[in-house]
């Protein structure tokens, strides 16, 4: 076994800032690592920044939400089975990741 054990205020770099990469960079940040998160495009989102502007979610917002920011904290309005579209969805990421400030800041877009 070649692994390292990774412990609290180690390095990690997370390389895509889509939903999984920000989610797996949210936690770690939490637990106390120092993270960089590496995408090369020059806004968060992943896939729904461009590709699915005319697509909504195929499940309820409920199984797809961030666990610290429900979506219900987004958007009031918004009703339990509820599906939204790509564009919401990309404006979900977005609010997600300027709610958290240890997550912007370790952003590194366009790399």
């Amino acid at each position: 076994d070649h692994s390292v054990p990774l412990r609290p205020g180690a390095s990690v770099a997370i390389i895509g800032a889509g939903v999984a990469g920000l989610q797996t960079s949210a936690a770690l940040l939490e637990l106390g690592f120092q993270v960089k998160v590496y995408d090369a495009a020059p806004d968060v989102g992943g896939v729904w920044r461009q590709n699915y502007e005319g697509f909504q979610l195929q499940v309820p917002i409920e199984l797809y939400q961030f666990a610290k920011y429900p979506y219900k904290e987004h958007r009031a309005d918004w009703k339990n089975g509820d599906m939204i579209s790509g564009p919401e969805v990309q404006g979900y990421i977005q609010a997600f990741v300027e709610r958290t400030p240890k997550l912007r800041e370790s952003l590194r877009l366009s790399t």
